[in-house]
């Protein structure tokens, strides 16, 4: 829990008491079972490390530029590059970039507040995805 939820629920049972004193409150806790989300996720100690995309984007949020940060090792593409699409789903900037582990950084400045998808492709497929918040 956030420690603002816990504020707002120590708050909130606060008002509760203090309207009816006799009030009581017993939070149940249940045990996490499995759950379809948990199998979903593939298990961090089994995935193969050789195969690993890292797709990093910041300052988030940004004004003026931002760095894209990737890493594509142990799998090589033709064709590798990045796309900035506005809410809508245009493509607004687009660059090729150079495969490996790199760093591009791109010019933000034409673009208007509000959010971004940047979409890491690679030979025509998306291999990672990030949102970005324009604020100027």
């Amino acid at each position: 829990m956030q420690t603002e939820e816990i504020v707002d629920k120590s708050m909130a049972l606060a008002l509760l008491k203090w309207n009816n004193p006799d009030y009581e409150y017993y939070e149940v806790i249940l045990e996490p079972g499995e759950s379809s989300a948990r199998k979903a996720r593939p298990n961090p100690d089994k995935m193969n490390t050789e195969d690993v995309t890292i797709f990093k984007v910041f300052p988030n949020p940004a004004s003026d530029y931002i760095t894209v940060e990737y890493r594509t090792s142990g799998k090589s593409y033709n064709i590798l590059s990045v796309i900035i699409k506005d809410a809508g789903g245009r493509n607004i900037i687009e660059n090729q970039l150079i495969g490996g582990d790199n760093e591009e950084l791109i010019d933000t400045q034409k673009l208007k507040n509000g959010l971004y998808t940047v979409l890491l492709y690679g030979d025509n497929n998306i291999i990672a995805a990030e949102k970005l918040t324009i604020i100027k």
